[in-house]
């Protein structure tokens, strides 16, 4: 299964169907009236948000000096990896989105820490995982231009 996903002309990514029956391997690259779509498939998505959410939950953790809780980073990254095969199939206005960016981010640090020993050490994993993403972000930008 996989998605077939289309860039507009302003950037954004527009979720255009579900396909099912999809060649293993295959990435098409089609232009129609100035529109790039691209298929993605889900497993490998699913696999990448997961992975990624887990590393940079588990490095705010460590920066924040909270306990690592193996089966609470899995859970935190399993519904982070969810959001981001969920979200493009969500028609929401820009400030909306990253309202429900942000809260899904706040809400993904909440399930991976035990117990804060205070509100400010709950907030600080936030504020570093918000850190952390944007600097990968960032680093991921670099290479790719």
């Amino acid at each position: 299964m996989a998605f077939l996903v289309e860039i507009d002309k302003e950037g954004f990514f527009l979720c255009k169907k579900i396909i099912f029956r999809v060649p293993p391997f295959v990435i098409m690259d089609e232009r129609r009236k100035g529109v790039l779509g691209v298929i993605v498939y889900w497993e490998y998505a699913f696999v990448e948000n997961f992975c990624v959410d887990v590393a940079l939950l588990w490095l705010s953790l460590l920066a924040a000096r909270q306990s690592v809780c193996v089966w609470r980073l899995g859970l935190a990254g399993g519904i982070g990896a969810v959001f981001a095969l969920a979200f493009p199939l969500l028609s929401l206005p820009l400030p909306l989105a990253y309202l429900w960016k942000f809260a899904t981010g706040a809400l993904l640090c909440l399930v991976a820490q035990k117990h804060p020993k205070r509100w400010s050490g709950g907030a600080l994993t936030v504020l570093l995982f918000y850190a952390f993403s944007f600097c990968f972000a960032g680093g991921i930008i670099a290479v790719f231009e």
